[in-house]
């Protein structure tokens, strides 16, 4: 890989060796002179290079080689600048390797030849030091962004396991409840106990905190509304529609939105944030609601929603149930 070098010296007779020795000791070289702080500060500013070498004196009308090693280290704080001079004094050496010089030598103390030599080790030294650096550096950022991008991966499988788990223990909670609901309902004779269980469990679903059943007045067609928690019997009109309660056909799902855009709802409601009422139907027709709210979540979940849907045929199963037991046992009467 070749080495770029801006050699920086007023002196064009050393520009000159400078180019003759430095190639000739590292076939890698490749060199560009200036001979003013002007020239090097615009070569500097078009194109790139690996390394420096300039001289500390530039002319009478000229910056030193110090201020622009002082330039050049606000702007190119890893090239290796390299700085030489003729004059014996120990104040510019500590200010050069002050400011951030790799190195510094004197002209004039050994030969020409060696000083060249000198400088094309140095320069091939801190060239080779800092693209290993850089090599590090980019290798390491390249593992620290792939081992960033693994643990994001990791945390999202574990999310996802986790999210999985999560519904999967609500789906067997829901389905435990169902359960255990249908154990209680084949114990139970009486509607209004049942109906009690049966609301009782399904305010234990996520997200829902209150509720009510709603049965069918068969004389009067009217919805009233035996069991209840944390709803009054104005509930169900609220909710249902100009229509009413008994043009309810399908389960009808309430979001905040729905809650907040419309007009119909009592402001007594408007606390609340999802909204679910499903009817349980006989021959098309509903002879009981089961009325649900929250205040918590934005809608009811579409699980929730399967869970609630069943326990409404439950509702449907047992009402059936105990009109068939209370018809033989109304035939068993007038029969003795």
């Amino acid at each position: 890989m070749k080495i770029r070098v801006l050699v920086v010296d007023d002196d064009e007779d050393l520009l000159f060796l400078a180019e003759k020795f430095l190639t000739r000791e590292n076939d890698k070289f490749e060199l560009v002179s200036a001979n003013t702080d002007q020239e090097a500060l615009q070569i500097l500013e078009e194109e790139n290079f690996d390394a420096i070498v300039c001289d500390h004196y530039l002319g009478p009308h000229s910056m030193t080689g110090l201020d622009l090693l002082e330039w050049v280290r606000d702007s190119h704080p890893n090239i290796p600048f390299i700085i030489f001079t003729g004059r014996s004094q120990e104040s510019v050496a500590i200010r050069a390797l002050n400011l951030g010089a790799d190195f510094y030598l004197k002209k004039g103390s050994q030969d020409i030849k060696d000083l060249f030599s000198q400088i094309a080790l140095r320069i091939k030294t801190e060239v080779e030091s800092r693209r290993t650096e850089e090599a590090l550096e980019t290798a390491y950022n390249e593992l620290e962004r792939r081992v960033k991008e693994r643990t994001a991966e990791l945390e999202e499988i574990n999310r996802q396991l986790l999210h999985e788990i999560s519904e999967r223990q609500k789906v067997e909670d829901a389905l435990r409840l169902q359960r255990d609901l249908g154990n209680t309902l084949c114990k139970t004779h009486n509607l209004i106990e049942a109906l009690d269980h049966i609301l009782k469990a399904s305010v234990h679903l996520e997200g829902v905190d209150c509720g009510g059943i709603y049965l069918a007045d068969t004389n009067t067609g009217n919805f009233d509304l035996p069991s209840s928690t944390g709803i009054s019997a104005h509930f169900l009109k609220a909710f249902s529609g100009r229509r009413g309660a008994e043009s309810i056909k399908e389960p009808k799902y309430l979001s905040t939105s729905d809650i907040v855009t419309s007009k119909n709802i009592e402001k007594e409601y408007r606390d609340l944030t999802s909204v679910a009422i499903i009817p349980v139907l006989f021959d098309g027709v509903p002879k009981a609601i089961l009325a649900l709210g929250s205040h918590s979540y934005d809608e009811i979940p579409i699980r929730d929603r399967h869970t609630l849907e069943a326990i409404a045929t439950q509702i449907g199963a047992y009402m059936t149930r105990l009109e068939v037991e209370n018809t033989i046992m109304s035939q068993k009467k007038s029969l003795q």
